[in-house]
């Protein structure tokens, strides 16, 4: 099963960079091994949380994931409360963000410096999502917008 999840992060890194000018200042080989440790790190993310299946909307949370140049998270997920050890979690979410920290350092990120409040956990067809207070969009635990 590893191997097989192996060859799954080969091939989507691959099909990643086939189409993406490289970038200045920036050692391929660097940027590869990095990109595969915060991917094999972003997988075991969700891997955790799972299909974040609840009862009741009180047993969701979100938590913060990514780091945007000017701070805060690049995104959220949504995950279960009654699924999830949140210190299993949490632990994989510091290391994905300081990841995204050294990266974004390292190449040069820019970002819109816009500022994204902490959305709300909802809970749609038995599993938990987050509404963005910003967009007012439901995005799916799986990245599919709705």
């Amino acid at each position: 099963m590893r191997l097989l999840a192996f060859l799954l992060i080969l091939v989507l890194v691959g099909c990643a960079h086939a189409n993406v000018a490289p970038m200045v200042g920036l050692d391929e080989v660097e940027l590869d091994s990095f990109d595969l440790e915060q991917m094999e790190l972003w997988f075991r993310i969700r891997n955790v949380i799972g299909e974040a299946r609840a009862d009741d909307v009180e047993q969701c949370n979100v938590i913060g994931v990514g780091a945007k140049p000017c701070g805060g998270p690049s995104t959220y997920l949504a995950y279960s409360e009654t699924n999830v050890q949140f210190d299993t979690l949490n632990a994989l979410v510091v290391d994905y963000n300081v990841l995204s920290e050294e990266r974004n350092s390292q190449i040069g990120v820019d970002s819109d410096c816009r500022f994204m409040s902490p959305p709300e956990p909802s809970l749609v067809d038995g599993r938990c999502v987050w509404r963005d207070p910003n967009e007012e969009v439901i995005r799916r635990l799986n990245g599919f917008d709705e």
